[in-house]
């Protein structure tokens, strides 16, 4: 009886599975593989490629039909973007009429088509989402993961993302862009790492886009600890290529070369908290070994495959809070034009050589009518002077990317716009693209593991005010104080609650 009983419920929990599970299958065959759309006096084109659970196309005329869109336009802007979890290439999916509107605001900002340039979009789907059920969205997690891991590890996602951006690139002027989030990001790290290595271990690195923007990246830092201390090892950056320049003014301020850029947000609880704790649980029995630290102290190795690359404080190299000084005047009235159109950022300050970039959020019109607040901030790098990498770690506040999910909202775009814009020129339509040069000699070490020091407060913008405004209360000017008056000032600001203070686990009144 105990047996029938078991093997019962065993079958009433396999036919609940079956019923809840979305289906094993591609939502983009034939001519729904490619659509067409409208932005203002703009089109755009969108090409969906899939992949099944173990990692091979569905249909290579995915494929096909997306190169094929790439070749009829002269001059691309092209995107491509892999999605994460609880999403697919399905119209039910919340990423596919999100990423129509990206293309759709590319596609509509004046200076776009003003230097010549056609938006295009390329889809790459997967099944990030495997239930309809609550319960079974969330015990998925791990098994995604591992379907996202297969995903990356594959050749066939590496040769849809290189084959799309390959065909762009023949066009004289091109621009592309690589987007991953979540699970997509995990996915995106594994498909162009190897690629990357064997292209610069033979003397003709090249990277899979202009740009390749990891948001809320659901991978283990593993991936992002290796791939920089191969850039940092053996790749030197012409950092004099680019300069910002402001209209008006003559000066022109160096800058780094970011090529992949991950940004996490601070609230990410995703990334944050249940990413440690379901990888340490179906990481028992793994063994890991020690780093050393610059402080002489030892880091176990555990730390990075329980944490993601945003929430690993000793990778963390950049953070992007409000601007601590004047503002510039906007030229346009809405901050994605501004960003897109004007780069902008600080001189160099103190011992840093490189400039700060800033950009502004807001201006857009809300569907209550309103529009949203414009606000400016800046991109402070807090890692060593002497181990930069084009591999930037950013943490995001929560007001232009708050939790995991909701990454195509109007600040978060406008930051995006920035990360774009601030390494990729579109108005040198014949400029070669920016020099990487592989050492001679690979150094011996990659990055320093020690934890992210923000710099001092950066100089302000030459031809605007040098009267600050409130400076000594900017998140910036606080983190360049010296550590005894930031614990000190700490201590007088805590309140005395003998709830709120405790010592070897008794409070202390």
């Amino acid at each position: 009886m105990r047996a029938q009983f078991f093997s019962r419920s065993t079958l009433v929990a396999l036919l609940f599975c079956m019923a809840a599970c979305l289906p094993n299958r591609p939502y983009r065959l034939g001519d729904r593989a490619v659509e067409h759309g409208i932005a203002g006096n703009q089109n755009y084109g969108l090409a969906y490629i899939e992949f099944d659970e173990q990692g091979d196309f569905w249909n290579r005329d995915q494929l096909k039909r997306a190169v094929d869109l790439v070749k009829t336009t002269s001059k691309p802007l092209l995107v491509v973007y892999v999605h994460g979890w609880q999403n697919n290439a399905s119209d039910a999916s919340n990423d596919v009429p999100q990423f129509h509107r990206v293309l759709e605001k590319l596609a509509q900002t004046d200076e776009v088509p003003k230097q010549g340039y056609q938006v295009v979009g390329v889809y790459l789907g997967w099944r990030g989402k495997q239930a309809y059920d609550p319960f079974l969205k969330i015990v998925s997690f791990p098994n995604r993961k591992d379907a996202a891991v297969r995903i990356g590890s594959s050749n066939t996602i590496t040769e849809a993302i290189f084959r799309v951006v390959y065909e762009a690139r023949r066009r004289t002027g091109a621009r592309t862009i690589l987007i991953g989030h979540s699970f997509g990001a995990l996915v995106v790290e594994r498909a162009v790492e190897q690629a990357m290595t064997a292209g610069v271990l033979s003397g003709s690195p090249v990277m899979p886009a202009d740009l390749v923007l990891l948001i809320n990246s659901a991978a283990e830092s593993i991936y992002a600890k290796e791939m920089r201390d191969m850039m940092v090892s053996t790749l030197h950056l012409e950092t004099g290529q680019k300069c910002y320049q402001r209209e008006g003014d003559p000066g022109c301020y160096m800058k780094d070369e970011p090529r992949i850029i991950s940004v996490t947000s601070e609230t990410d609880q995703a990334t944050g908290v249940a990413f440690p704790v379901g990888a340490t649980l179906f990481g028992v029995g793994k063994l890991y070994r020690n780093y050393d630290a610059p402080d002489g102290g030892r880091i176990n190795q555990r730390l990075f495959f329980t944490h993601t690359p945003g929430h690993n404080d000793r990778l963390l190299d950049h953070a992007i809070v409000p601007l601590a000084i004047n503002h510039p005047t906007p030229t346009r009235s809405r901050a994605f034009e501004e960003n897109l159109e004007f780069p902008q950022a600080l001189p160099s300050s103190g011992t840093d050589e490189q400039a700060t970039p800033i950009f502004a959020t807001g201006g857009e019109l809300t569907e209550a009518g309103t529009t949203t607040p414009w606000r400016w901030w800046q991109i402070d790098y807090t890692g060593s002077a002497t181990q930069r990498s084009a591999f930037w770690i950013v943490k995001v506040p929560k007001e232009i990317l708050n939790g995991h999910g909701d990454i195509f909202n109007p600040n978060a775009i406008d930051m995006m716009a920035a990360l774009f814009r601030s390494s990729n020129a579109l108005n040198l339509s014949n400029a070669p693209a920016p020099a990487i040069k592989v050492k001679s000699e690979p150094a011996v070490v990659g990055q320093p593991l020690g934890e992210a020091q923000p710099l001092a407060a950066p100089a302000t913008l030459p031809n605007e005010s040098r009267t600050v405004t409130n400076v000594s209360s900017s998140p910036v000017a606080q983190a360049a104080a010296p550590a005894k008056k930031r614990a000190k000032k700490a201590r007088k600001r805590r309140p005395r609650s003998p709830f709120l203070r405790l010592k070897d686990r008794k409070v202390v009144k």
